[in-house]
């Protein structure tokens, strides 16, 4: 046995002495980790943990040296090339912990072991590296980048979201049935754990109708009571809970291409980029905030911000929102620092230079949301007395307004989906 081939036999003999606390050096396989056994997968399958994709090949048994913590892994089956992808998380809790899948070729999915698969024999003998040939190594290069993307995704967030370990998931719509996505009366989810199933998102948006016009204009402009209610009322007043919602919704709308995971997490920058308050009450969210921002954004390609399908979308204002907000004399230093590196992204990456246009926009017209402006016109409306001299002009009915938002959504989604996708 080689130098290398020993020192994991060493690692391994220890592991399972239950020595699984052990410090073990970088440069010594402590990169072991966890092991995912992909039984009976097609060759030709697309395949892909983390942030790594790939097509199996005819030997293909699985993924080693899984390090510790949740991963993501994704499939599609070279039947369906243009289907849907699927996938699900796992969490890898110790090392030499010994993960089992197996490909069904009736359901065409990378599914929970059969009854009556001996599992203990299968994790004995990949202990024993009589799977090894088989097994590939964990994708080190985009370690970093994932751990950026999911450091504060845990178990709590997945479980709110109606996520298990193990459970496959689906894209899902862009506009699902409430139903089908809230709890029901009683409080109870129902569950069928081979069965599966999309991510159950916070609902972000809220209407305040028990609130007098110019209270309900400034709980609009300046989201931050709104981040608050819901750090109380949804993620149990930890901030953290947010922030890992906010990083699931990016990974499945990436990894899975979920129109949903894109409706919500342009909702989550939306509010986020929208709060002046509460950066002064809450500098460690949005230090977190600003930091994944950055790191997602480097994930787009960089004619983004240029090209004529994506070059007027969401992410511009809500960019310079932030910035504006952040560079305010009043706003903690400490973000003031985040948002100087941010700028140099956007500089640098993008090409653009958002203090010029900064600049141009203060004294441009404020473009305020369709459905704030529809509640914001019907609050007035109802306060106001019948003989105003100067009454507001008929508004679109709901519908059409609606279908008019609903038709530019989708639109907008396509081209990001696109953009970010490689379509």
């Amino acid at each position: 046995m080689d130098g290398d081939g020993g020192q994991r036999a060493d690692l391994f003999s220890r592991v399972l002495r239950g020595a699984e606390q052990t410090t073990v050096s970088d440069n010594s396989s402590a990169a072991i980790g966890g092991f995912l056994v992909c039984l009976d997968v097609p060759a030709a399958t697309e395949f892909g943990v983390d942030y790594e994709v790939f097509r199996t090949g005819p030997k293909f048994q699985g993924v080693k040296f899984l390090p510790l913590g949740i991963h993501f892994v994704l499939f599609r089956s070279h039947e369906q090339e243009h289907g849907i992808r699927q996938g699900f998380f796992i969490n890898v809790e110790r090392h030499a912990q010994v993960i089992v899948r197996e490909w069904s070729l009736e359901k065409e999915e990378l599914g929970p072991p059969r009854p009556g698969l001996n599992v203990e024999n299968l994790e004995r003998a990949v202990l024993s590296f009589q799977l090894d040939s088989g097994l590939g190594p964990y994708p080190k290069q985009h370690l970093k980048t994932w751990q950026r993307l999911s450091n504060f995704i845990s178990a709590s967030v997945l479980q709110r979201c109606g996520v298990e370990f193990g459970a496959i998931l689906l894209p899902g719509d862009a506009v699902e049935d409430a139903a089908t996505s809230s709890k029901t009366q009683d409080g109870v989810i129902p569950y069928f754990p081979d069965l599966p199933r999309t991510v159950r998102f916070t609902v972000l948006q809220k209407t305040r109708t028990d609130l007098v016009a110019q209270a309900r204009t400034a709980y609009h402009f300046d989201r931050s009571q709104r981040v608050e209610e819901l750090i109380e009322t949804e993620f149990g007043g930890d901030w953290k809970e947010l922030i890992g919602e906010l990083q699931l919704s990016f990974l499945v709308f990436l990894q899975l291409s979920s129109l949903a995971a894109l409706e919500q997490w342009k909702q989550f920058i939306a509010l986020m980029c929208s709060c002046e308050r509460a950066l002064s009450s809450h500098v460690w969210l949005f230090l977190a905030f600003i930091k994944l921002f950055r790191t997602q954004l480097e994930q787009i390609p960089e004619d983004f911000f240029q090209d004529e399908t994506t070059s007027e979308n969401f992410l511009r204002p809500c960019l310079l929102s932030l910035l504006e907000l952040i560079e305010d004399d009043d706003a903690p230093s400490q973000l003031r620092l985040k948002a100087f590196h941010l700028r140099q992204l956007l500089a640098s990456r993008f090409h653009w230079d958002s203090t010029a246009e900064l600049e141009l926009d203060e004294f441009a017209p404020v473009v305020v949301p369709e459905e704030e402006l529809l509640d914001a016109a019907t609050a007035t409306t109802m306060q106001n007395d019948v003989d105003t001299i100067s009454p507001l002009p008929p508004m679109p009915s709901a519908a059409s307004a609606a279908l008019h938002r609903h038709q530019q959504e989708e639109q907008e989604n396509a081209a990001i989906a696109g953009a970010f996708l490689g379509n």
